[in-house]
């Protein structure tokens, strides 16, 4: 008789992986996180229900969306008039589907752009008479970019459910996307065939207009072969059309050099310069929520951690997380993290590339590869993130609870804080706090920091009010007011700038009393400039000559408040990097932000190629001499 036949024990796990005994009897079967492909299946991102018009041969509304993907569109109308022409003001190409009428009362058409210019941009529509409109928008990421549209549907009437024609043979990963209109219903549309076709609660839903009419749109993607009609349900006698398009999934394939999973960040480029010019290695916040991002461990994607070189962060971050230019992983970016989680995968990065300028006229892609088990060292590159320009950068991290004021340059420009402490309620990550608020509590860093005729400095900053009773101090150079450069908030709540003792100030009342804001000054050899949230509020003509004295945040007026990601140059920057800087730093993310957001996360693609993977993890299964216990992913068995 055997062990399991003396214990009646069956055991069926559908798990992969090695037998190992040891020399005390003990058998394990140790498992490595399987990862089940997906072979190229579209994937829902988001949609967009724009508001109802109730007249008019015109329409526009404006959506957010990712370059690369589809984009699908449905209008109703309650008459024989329908949606003649959709453009977009970047510029995609917009095509027909089908449109379905039924005589006198119902009209639904559907038009798909494939392989989008993302961003936020607005689509205009025509139509052929004045009809209402109440259009949804849907969008899809890993859908073919050439002849994606497989067939169209059609169908009408005045009876539930309301039928396309039939499709022939659709293969398993087709994407199938329905859209009905009815008039005389109030109620909603609920979900028909294909099998799997639902209304999700994510945004594709219905759309009710006035009250007598209403639109929605549903998708499903195909588990198998299928042949045969879409239907969308109406709980009673409606009249109404519907088309059905069916979308071939996509040929692309993503993530590579070893890296089992990505992400695609995609830079909004009306965030960018302006709107006038593009921005030359330029270092940008990303920051990122996804449970993903965690280690293995704690039942996300990352394999390995370690520390990164040159950081004023000095915590450990994930080794097997990399920032390409392309998708396939191959072509990495100069990055720093400036915090990580590996409990929750939260993190922020700081991303620049070296080659190629963040565009203001068209999104800027990179890519995020993680889940690469034989990476177990920093890839990332610190130094080559903040570039020869940059005298000075001041995250003022969190290191384990305790502030760091390091610089991240190659320059090591370390501050000296005295009595200054960690922010309880930091902008980006850590942030300096004093409440001393007199001359002798202040920053201080290196002599000889700066010796060119041009200058930038930005730092985030809140005012603590009612103390010190005079100036807050946030940056200078010098001690005496005949050599003296300064920004400051004055009593009146205003920024004022100055050099040599020839002083500029913003308007009253510019600066919040209890918030954070972004400060900067800029000078070159013949102007000065101050930014207050990136906006150029004031200038005068008082330029920098050569300087050579020590730089200081919170001197000779002292300083009382939080400050946060202090970055000096010894350039004068442009009002459009300056601008680009306040976007990204305030608003990093469009999930967090909305369409004020500089940046979107894609969804995420497995090795193989397509999206939304779901990942087979286990651990392990160890057989032993003793009781029967089961506790959080191991299973001892014994006698």
């Amino acid at each position: 008789m055997t062990f399991w036949q003396k214990y009646n024990l069956k055991i069926a796990w559908a798990l992969v992986g090695t037998l190992v005994v040891s020399s005390l009897g003990v058998a394990s079967l140790l498992y490595k996180p399987q990862v089940a492909k997906a072979a190229n299946t579209p994937t829902f991102v988001r949609s967009t229900v724009c508001a109802y018009s109730g007249g008019g041969s015109t329409y526009s509304c404006t959506v957010n969306a990712s370059t690369g993907d589809m984009l699908f569109l449905i209008n109703g109308n309650s008459n024989t008039d329908y949606v003649s022409a959709i453009s977009d003001t970047n510029g995609n190409s917009w095509n027909l589907a089908a449109t379905s009428t039924l005589s006198l009362y119902s009209t639904v058409s559907a038009y798909y752009a494939l392989n989008i210019t993302g961003g936020t941009f607005t689509i205009n529509a025509t139509s052929t008479g004045s009809i209402q409109w109440y259009p949804i928008v849907a969008e899809f990421s890993n859908v073919a970019s050439v002849s994606a549209l497989i067939s169209a549907q059609t169908g009408t009437g005045t009876t539930n459910p309301i039928t396309s024609g039939n499709f022939s043979s659709l293969p398993a990963g087709t994407l199938v996307v329905a859209g009905a209109e009815n008039y005389y219903g109030t109620g909603t549309w609920s979900a028909g065939n294909p099998s799997g076709m639902a209304i999700p609660s994510n945004g594709i839903a219905n759309h009710n207009s006035d009250g007598t009419s209403n639109a929605a749109l549903e998708y499903s993607v195909l588990g198998s072969t299928y042949s045969s009609s879409a239907t969308m349900s109406w709980s009673g006698t409606v009249y109404g059309s519907l088309v059905a398009a069916a979308f071939t999934p996509s040929n692309n394939t993503y993530c590579g050099n070893g890296y089992l999973y990505c992400q695609q960040i995609e830079i909004d480029h009306n965030k960018v310069g302006g709107g006038t010019e593009d921005e030359t290695y330029f270092p940008w916040e990303a920051s990122s929520t996804d449970a993903s991002i965690a280690t293995s461990g704690n039942g996300g994607y990352v394999q390995n951690t370690t520390t990164e070189t040159g950081s004023s962060y000095t915590g450990t971050v994930p080794a097997d997380l990399i920032f390409t230019s392309d998708s396939s992983c191959g072509t990495k970016l100069n990055w720093e993290f400036e915090s990580y989680n590996s409990a929750t995968g939260n993190f922020i990065a700081w991303i620049a590339n070296s080659s190629t300028a963040v565009s203001h006229t068209s999104n800027t892609i990179v890519w995020m590869c993680f889940d690469n088990s034989s990476v177990t060292t920093w890839q990332g590159n610190v130094s080559g993130t903040w570039n020869s320009n940059y005298v000075g950068v001041w995250h003022f991290p969190s290191n384990a609870g305790t502030l760091s004021e390091n610089d991240s340059t190659s320059n090591g420009y370390n501050g000296s804080m005295g009595t200054w402490a960690l922010s309880p309620t930091p902008i980006i990550d850590g942030s300096a706090s004093t409440t001393s608020g007199n001359g002798s509590t202040y920053m201080q860093f290196h002599s000889n920091m700066l010796s060119s005729n041009a200058l930038t400095v930005s730092c985030w900053v809140w005012t603590y009010p009612g103390l010190g009773g005079g100036n807050t101090s946030i940056f200078g150079l010098g001690v005496s007011n005949s050599d003296e450069v300064r920004l400051e908030v004055g009593t009146s709540a205003q920024l004022f700038a100055g050099a040599y003792n020839s002083k500029f100030s913003t308007s009253n009342s510019l600066v919040p009393t209890n918030g954070w804001f972004m400060a900067a000054i800029s000078f070159n050899s013949s102007t000065g400039i101050i930014y207050y949230n990136g906006v150029n509020e004031a200038s005068g003509s008082n330029g920098l000559s050569t300087y050579t004295s020590t730089p200081y945040i919170g001197y000779t007026d002292g300083f009382h408040g939080m400050i946060d990601e202090c970055e000096m140059s010894n350039v004068a920057r442009s009002a459009g990097w300056i601008s680009t800087e306040y976007n990204n730093q305030s608003a990093p993310d469009k999930a967090n932000y909305g369409t004020g957001g500089f940046y979107i996360i894609g969804p995420l693609q497995a090795g193989s190629g397509g999206g939304g993977a779901t990942p087979v993890k286990s651990n392990a299964l160890n057989i032993n001499y003793g009781a029967v216990d089961i506790n959080k992913g191991s299973v001892n068995i014994g006698q």
